[in-house]
């Protein structure tokens, strides 16, 4: 064997050792993914498990609400036995009708204030931006959180005296109006 010869034998060997090499690292390297896309999936499915707990966990304090409500209903109807205790679940029971004629009136005229002021400020104020947010700003005024009012005042033009208005127009009508027919037909 030639001097060429050999070198060329060598190299063409060495290349050879280099491209098994190679493929044998291919092969370990696609194991390696195919590994790694199972470990990726296995996650995948256990953090989709985990989301299922939680709402699941989240339905289940909901339903634990729920569940004390009716334990309080159901607390008040075995008071009844009691003559002392038993006034409050005759008060309710006789107040009734008024309540519920009450509370469809105050949530028409609430439930009309809301929806006013997602409609005439949703596009300006973020205290009104939805239907949802602006029933909490409304429920947020009747509790007593004014702060709201300075925002209306801060409006610019037409909307600043239809701010005034929605404010003075809800304070009186339903902070002060309605809770004031409700304690005074309580008294009659």
């Amino acid at each position: 064997m030639s001097v060429s010869e050999t070198c060329t034998h060598t190299h063409t060997h060495t290349n050879m050792r280099k491209l098994l090499a190679f493929a044998s690292y291919s092969v370990r390297q696609e194991r390696n993914w195919h590994a790694t896309a199972q470990l990726y999936t296995c996650v995948h499915v256990c953090v989709r498990v985990c989301v299922c707990v939680c709402q699941s966990h989240h339905r289940y304090f909901a339903l634990s609400g729920i569940n004390i409500l009716l334990l309080i209903a159901r607390l008040l109807r075995l008071m009844d036995f009691q003559p002392r205790l038993g006034i409050v679940t005759r008060s309710l029971w006789l107040a009734g009708p008024d309540l519920v004629h009450f509370a469809i009136v105050a949530g028409m005229v609430f439930v009309g204030y809301a929806m006013m002021g997602h409609l005439i400020f949703g596009n300006s104020l973020e205290q009104f931006e939805t239907f949802g947010v602006s029933v909490n700003t409304c429920f947020e005024i009747l509790l007593g959180n004014i702060d709201v009012n300075n925002d209306l005042r801060s409006l610019g033009g037409l909307q600043s005296v239809a701010g005034a208005l929605f404010f003075w127009s809800y304070e009186l009508l339903v902070c002060m109006g309605v809770t004031h027919i409700h304690t005074s037909g309580a008294t009659v």
